[in-house]
């Protein structure tokens, strides 16, 4: 697709080539009719009319409309809709031609004294059905004004000749004339209103049935993404396990070679297995529908701190306690609470040196439940801060710390919080330390 074309696409982004040439078909078809009563207003008139240059003039203005509508449905016939700006062309250029031969008419058949003008209102309300521009009506008004103002003008001061109404001097037969302009004003307003909103709801109907596909198509490929995952966690926890049973306990018979060979497969599994583990809680906060109960976060995270001790010591790092003694309840899912916990807490572990310290504190202020994880790790630079919640983003300095990472934790992190409403805020500064500070309202 060209430059050019995209361009016009995201002019009128709610047509395409196609649906727009189906709506000037349409206006072509209005025309049909539009000619049909162009001649027999001009034999009506000729009743009232004692000049016949007049009936003559009418007659000529009718045929050219007929003519241009011939025209414009062969256009249309032999040439494919290719391009938005071609079709935005041919609509200008029947627009004007009718609007044009409107003026005529209404200037044979009497001028400012006939209620025929009332018929430019058509145009503006069939250009705002057709484009989705909304200074292109206005420009159409714009012209309408200009072509009756000029033939108005141009009568009064005689620079063109003024047609009196021939039904001037029958008062009851201006009445009927006059009504029946009026009927077929808003008869006419009235369907093309109509045929708007049909074609519109059509739409509406076409895309909720469409979405409703795609929501249940999204549900089925989820499903099935997870069932995958789960499926792949089983053998590659078998692999990593008879890794770690070869390594501990031939370890004094292998040679450096197959030694080797053995630590890069238990480094790919704890990577494959950490991708399938982020995949999984994806999969799970797509397909899950539960409300959330209320849950004391200080009770959980004790628990949770209690089960990840082991690792800190094992990385000699020094891990201070202080959580808040006040209860408070959150609305939210424990799933989704300990998926917070978890990559927050491990991100601080994984990316603190050995001999340093992590603290995790908690407070409740003005009805939030506070988090407070500081480390004095290895820090995020500040042009990689703005892209740390992205989705498989990891800084640079973070995949030199540690190869394995999916760059998932912090995305998946950020949606749970905004799921129950909370907020998240990092502060960091490199090789300083990392500040994670969570914020989610209490529910009393």
């Amino acid at each position: 697709m060209s430059e050019s074309t995209i361009n016009h696409l995201s002019e009128f982004s709610f047509f395409t080539p196609n649906s727009l040439r189906r709506k000037l078909l349409w206006f072509i078809k209005l025309r049909w009719f539009a000619s049909i009563g162009a001649f027999v207003y001009g034999l009506v008139l000729s009743y009232f009319f004692s000049e016949t240059a007049q009936l003559s003039s009418l007659l000529i203005c009718a045929s050219l409309l007929l003519s241009f509508n011939i025209i414009f449905a062969l256009f249309a016939r032999l040439n494919e809709p290719t391009s938005i700006e071609r079709e935005k062309y041919f609509l200008f250029v029947q627009i004007f031609a009718d609007m044009c031969l409107l003026t005529a008419i209404i200037h044979f058949s009497g001028g400012i004294e006939n209620p025929l003008y009332f018929f430019f209102v058509f145009y503006i309300i069939i250009t705002s059905i057709v484009t989705d521009r909304p200074s292109l009506p206005f420009i159409v008004a714009g012209i309408d004004c200009v072509l009756f103002t000029f033939m108005t003008i141009g009568e009064h001061v005689g620079w063109i000749q003024h047609y009196h109404l021939a039904l001037i001097s029958h008062e009851i037969t201006i009445m009927i004339f006059a009504m029946l302009i009026f009927y077929t004003t808003i008869f006419v307003s009235a369907y093309i209103s109509i045929s708007l909103i049909a074609r519109h709801r059509k739409v509406k109907n076409l895309i909720l049935e469409q979405n409703k596909k795609l929501e249940e198509s999204s549900v089925e490929k989820m499903k099935f993404f997870r069932f995958v995952s789960h499926e792949l966690k089983s053998p590659i926890v078998a692999i990593e396990s008879t890794a770690n049973v070869i390594t501990d306990v031939m370890a004094d018979k292998i040679d450096n070679k197959v030694k080797n060979l053995m630590e890069r497969i238990q480094s790919r599994t704890q990577q494959m297995l950490s991708m399938i583990k982020d995949l999984l809680d994806i999969s799970y906060n797509q397909l899950s529908d539960d409300k959330g109960e209320l849950v004391n976060p200080c009770e959980f995270l004790k628990s949770f701190i209690e089960n990840e001790r082991p690792l800190a010591e094992a990385n000699n790092i020094s891990l201070t306690i202080d959580i808040c003694s006040k209860k408070a309840n959150l609305l939210l899912d424990k799933f989704k609470l300990e998926k917070i916990f978890s990559n927050i807490f491990g991100n601080a572990i994984r990316y603190t040196p050995e001999g340093g310290t992590v603290t995790v504190t908690t407070d409740i202020i003005n009805s939030n439940w506070i988090l407070n994880i500081t480390d004095s790790g290895i820090g995020i630079a500040l042009e990689d801060q703005n892209q740390i919640f992205d989705e498989f983003f990891r800084a640079k300095n973070a995949k030199d710390h540690v190869s394995i990472g999916t760059g998932l934790g912090l995305n998946i992190v950020q949606k749970f919080v905004a799921e129950i409403n909370g907020s998240i805020e990092i502060q960091s500064e490199l090789n300083q330390g990392t500040i994670v500070i969570i914020k989610v309202p209490v529910h009393e």
